[in-house]
């Protein structure tokens, strides 16, 4: 991790984060929660951010749904992020097999 983002960058393990976001169709506030497992603060001050998954399985080898479930959940840290005024769109955002 180190050589990827830098020999001083911050680890966050089981970073919980929180924010009231408008529902789509209704406009209504909702809390939403997370908690991301890893959280990676570069050298430069980008988060990047890590979820594990207990399988054997590569992302590749889930099936679509599966892959879609993931690919909202993360997409939901983003925007949870996006709120704490993170800018995770250049971030290393990635689901980890265990």
């Amino acid at each position: 991790m180190r050589r990827t983002h830098g020999k001083n960058c911050e680890f966050y393990p089981e970073l919980n984060i929180t924010a009231q976001l408008s529902k789509r169709k209704t406009g209504e506030p909702d809390q939403i929660f997370g908690i991301i497992d890893l959280a990676v603060i570069d050298d430069n001050g980008q988060i990047h951010y890590y979820d594990y998954k207990t399988s054997p399985k590569e992302f590749g080898e889930f099936s679509s749904a599966k892959k879609q479930g993931f690919r909202y959940q993360l997409a939901m840290y983003g925007k949870i992020l996006k709120k704490y005024g993170l800018d995770y769109r250049k971030s290393d955002i990635r689901i980890l097999p265990i």
